[in-house]
């Protein structure tokens, strides 16, 4: 599973509401509303462009720092580990009771995760 989605996905669905509004012809109001969503998701993508690098850096990091805490990292994670590899470590460890869903270390991890997101696809929301 590749999270979030992937800028080929964006693309697409951008070049399919473009599409979409430009076939219209039962009216602008359609049209617009197409359009909109077609500048949102580029704007999506220029966001993944600028911040997302960083964003999955610090997520990665985050991740590393809470296996290693909670004795769940070995050697194979530090070098070449990918995020869903280290995601999917998290959610095995939490299934098994190696790391409490109530950890402060991973609720503030969780939070961080979740701002950089927002900020990426929905930097308009206001929690």
């Amino acid at each position: 599973m590749n999270l979030p989605a992937q800028p080929e996905e964006i693309l697409a669905a951008a070049q399919s509401a473009i599409e979409a509004a430009v076939r219209r012809e039962e009216g602008a109001g359609r049209s617009d509303f197409d359009l909109r969503v077609a500048a949102r998701l580029l704007g999506v993508l220029q966001r993944e462009q600028r911040q997302g690098e960083a964003a999955e850096a610090e997520e990665r990091a985050g991740l590393l720092r809470l296996l290693c805490a909670h004795g769940m990292a070995d050697d194979d994670l530090a070098g070449g580990a990918s995020v869903d590899e280290l995601r999917q470590r998290l959610c095995d460890g939490m299934a098994d009771d190696r790391l409490a869903v109530d950890d402060p270390s991973l609720l503030v991890h969780l939070w961080r995760t979740t701002l950089a997101r927002l900020a990426i696809d929905n930097p308009a929301y206001r929690w």
